[in-house]
């Protein structure tokens, strides 16, 4: 509600999500497949990048004028959220080239999540008898790079999985002239949170074999509920913040080179033998 004056009895915002088949939940994801090398240098490649800005948002904006005429007020806002980045090799075991084969893969997810349920900096708000505030937040982040090279000489496989996630849920009330109810005032913000993010890099090479893996995570995971304004109320006063957050990363990286010397399967003449 902004740049307008509202009069009514009860006042109600209620953003929520749209039960689809019983599916309450955004769903954001994007894939990518690598194909498979071949000939003397084979290099096979997949990218997936996902970018997730999303706000859920019941709000008294700056400028408003709300009279409840002795009614109640209730801004109820609830979001729920699954994103997801995979780039994966096409065949596992992976082929490569004679010679040289590399295999690489990169994910990328970013997520930018906001769920509020506020009155704004300078927005009005009169009349009240009981004031509510609620905001319910989830969102499930994994991030997954996958990759492989084999070849008779060289492989080379690196794999690297990256996740930024930054998830918000907040009841608040901002500043602003005085706010005055006479019945109770809750502002509640509950939010789950999570981002997992691996990393695998697999390698089978005659001569050499270098296998990397880089999983990064950085989760930003924030609850709140406060006021800024000067409150008076005839009943209770209550603000509550629950937030739950789990984070992780895991990077696996192996390499299957040349046999050592003396080894079954090693050269007469040594292993420099085999270079060349």
């Amino acid at each position: 509600i902004r740049d307008y004056k509202v009069t009514g009895v009860q006042t109600c915002a209620l953003p929520i999500l749209t039960d689809v088949s019983g599916d309450t939940t955004h769903t954001f994801g994007a894939e990518a497949v690598s194909g498979a090398g071949g000939g003397q240098i084979g290099v096979a490649g997949s990218f997936a990048l996902n970018i997730v800005n999303l706000g859920t948002r019941a709000e008294l904006r700056s400028g408003s004028n709300t009279s409840a005429s002795g009614g109640d007020v209730t801004l109820n806002a609830v979001s729920s959220a699954a994103s997801s980045a995979k780039a994966l090799p096409a065949e596992d075991p992976p082929t490569g080239g004679s010679k040289v084969g590399v295999g690489a893969s990169l994910a990328l997810n970013i997520v930018n999540d906001v769920t509020e349920a506020a009155i704004a900096d300078g927005a009005v708000l009169s009349g009240v008898n009981d004031l509510t505030l609620v905001a319910s937040g989830a969102h499930a982040m994994t991030t997954e790079a996958k990759t492989g090279a084999a070849s008779a000489k060289v492989a080379v496989a690196p794999a690297i999985g990256i996740a930024i996630s930054n998830v918000s849920t907040r009841a608040t009330i901002g500043v602003g002239g005085a706010l005055g109810l006479t019945g109770d005032l809750s502002a509640s913000a509950s939010q789950t949170a999570s981002a997992a993010t691996t990393a695998e890099g697999d390698t089978e090479g005659g001569t050499a074999a270098v296998g990397i893996a880089l999983a990064l995570t950085v989760a930003n995971h924030t609850v709140e509920a406060y006021t800024l304004r000067n409150v008076t109320a005839g009943g209770g006063v209550s603000f509550q913040a629950l937030g739950f957050s789990a984070s992780s990363a895991e990077a696996k990286a192996s390499a299957q080179g040349a046999p050592g010397d003396g080894d079954t399967g090693a050269p007469a003449g040594g292993v420099d033998g085999q270079v060349g």
